[in-house]
């Protein structure tokens, strides 16, 4: 029964939340959720069961610290080209334990990388069923929240979102999470303090100019939270005494790893975030500039995505003007409000923390287009809602009979025109040649008992080293990086795989993308790895 969101006193007793159906409610729409998008997305990625995929590039760096966190060794986040490692490992550890599950325990994938994979699929598929829980909680409507689900799932079906393991993509879901969980609470709801809490640690230890967002956010949800609450707080307090201890004990998980990395290598990555933070301030651009960059996340200026946008924008400042319900207008005054603040917050970041404003450097605010996105979703379950409840005009009261299956049948059609689309599928990139060039470098008889060293004489390199670098990890083949003259590859390739001064005897190999390599050098290997081509050569002759 759909009844928007009531007065307690109004609302039966089989819909209240402490309620046996309502508990079972809330179970339905996150399994329901959650299954559906990882089952559609393991469907269309069947090859993923068959086919074994060998990373390189991004994807092959994170893999060698997914293979530190496998075995808890990991205690920073994923590289960063500004000079860093972003705050925490949380994201690498949710990948690793894709790749522990499917691969190492089940063996239902056919390689390391498949379980990645999957791992960023049920990533994916959990967090937009915890965001559906919250939605529902919040609406007490299952057709809104079925709608809602429908423009989530085409969303993220044609954004390439699910499986990816790219990291802003990964972004994705946990701040779409933090913005309504961060609505809910600011709107009164503790309940939902430990969902906003997960996503805003996910965050923070994603990228470390969430530390900004998250900050900001926070502070405004406790505000909102003790407008909603001053009246009656210790009672609030007490009544989710048990979802507040846990939301302590996550943020003193997410805080472990950064506070003992602090420690081990003090003062561990903060001098170079406080750079990272006057960083944008030595790249002017224009306000034109500026607008451009962040119009790009919302479409073309006729596109579909923009118009969507704009008539969502009308829909939300008729229907919250004329809202009657006092409980339902600070929810919806709530979450239109993230939506405003997270644009003004998005808009700082590219006027003082993005270091060049070209189309190359968009992905940085592809969390972003989850803002676009919730003001969709919430216009269209705040229309849901006002039509079922006919505001007064009979004549667009839907009967009660036909409230749920006229949801369920646009949320099964949105579902379908999401299923369908070419962007689901995660894309076949094996990169079959890794493995035979690992098995070249290991029967060189050249090499004998010693350790590769890796020399990048050509930047452009690093994508196919680091594919090599992984599948010789992946089985057993001990190798470093030459750090460079500046330092740089121990960004990339950390300090964990970098090369250092230990009076072990190394094997110097060299990378170059071009075909011909030095005279006198004996050729290893050489060929493309996906776009990248490498050349491989020692300078020694081969040994007899």
């Amino acid at each position: 029964m759909d009844t928007g969101v009531l007065p307690a006193r109004l609302v039966a007793r089989d819909e209240r939340p402490d309620h046996v159906s309502w508990r079972l409610d809330v179970h339905l729409v996150f399994w329901g959720s959650s299954l559906l998008l990882a089952a559609a997305a393991m469907v269309r990625n069947g090859l993923l069961f068959t086919q074994a995929q060998y990373p390189s590039s991004d994807a092959a760096l994170n893999s060698l610290l997914v293979h530190r966190a496998e075995h808890f060794e990991q205690l920073v986040g994923n590289y960063s080209r500004v000079g860093f490692n972003h705050p925490g490992p949380v994201l690498l550890y949710f990948l690793a334990a894709g790749q522990a599950i499917f691969h190492d325990l089940l063996h239902v994938v056919p390689a390391q990388y498949n379980g990645q994979e999957l791992g960023a699929i049920v990533y994916v598929a959990v967090f937009v069923g915890l965001t559906m829980v919250s939605m529902y909680r919040l609406t007490r409507s299952r057709g809104a929240t079925a709608i809602s689900f429908g423009i989530v799932f085409i969303f993220a079906a044609s954004n390439h979102l699910i499986g990816n393991t790219w990291f802003p993509y990964l972004y994705i879901p946990a701040f779409l999470l933090f913005m309504v969980t961060g609505a809910a609470v600011a709107a009164g709801r503790t309940v939902e303090v430990p969902l906003f809490v997960l996503s805003a640690a996910v965050l923070v230890h994603g990228h470390v100019s969430f530390l900004m967002f998250v900050g900001v956010t926070a502070l405004a949800v406790l505000g909102g939270w003790w407008h909603q609450n001053r009246m009656h707080w210790r009672a609030e307090w007490a009544a989710h005494r048990r979802g507040l201890q846990w939301a302590m004990v996550l943020i003193c998980v997410a805080a472990l790893p950064i506070a003992v990395e602090t420690v081990v290598h003090y003062p561990g990555q903060w001098p170079l975030y406080l750079h990272f933070v006057e960083h944008g301030q030595h790249a002017p651009r224009t306000g034109h500039q500026i607008l451009n960059f962040l119009g790009v996340y919302w479409g073309r200026p006729l596109g579909l995505p923009t118009l969507l946008g704009v008539v969502a924008g009308i829909v939300a400042l008729v229907l919250t003007g004329t809202e009657r319900n006092r409980e339902r207008r600070p929810i919806f005054v709530a979450l239109y409000g993230m939506v405003l603040l997270q644009s003004l917050l998005m808009l700082y970041y590219v006027a003082r923390g993005v270091d060049q404003l070209t189309r190359v450097n968009v992905y940085v605010g592809y969390f972003y287009l989850t803002v676009p996105l919730l003001l969709v979703a919430t216009a269209a379950a705040q229309l849901w809602i006002r039509v079922v409840e006919g505001a007064g005009d009979r004549r667009l009261v839907l009967p009660r009979s036909m409230r749920a299956p006229s949801a369920a049948l646009l949320s099964a059609v949105l579902v379908v025109l999401g299923a369908s689309s070419v962007h689901l599928d995660i894309g076949s990139a094996p990169h079959k040649e890794l493995p035979g060039i690992v098995t070249s470098l290991r029967a060189q008889p050249a090499r004998g008992d010693r350790m590769i060293e890796f020399e990048l004489d050509d930047h452009d390199t690093w994508p196919a080293v680091a594919g090599v670098a992984a599948e010789s990890l992946r089985v057993g083949l001990s190798w470093c990086v030459q750090p460079g003259s500046d330092g740089g590859w121990q960004v990339l390739f950390s300090r964990t795989y970098t090369c250092r001064s230990t009076g072990r005897p190394r094997w110097i190999v060299h990378c170059i993308t071009g075909p011909t390599p030095p005279s006198g050098a004996h050729v290893i290997w050489s060929g493309f790895v996906g776009r990248t081509r490498m050349t491989m050569y020692d300078l020694g002759p081969p040994a007899i």
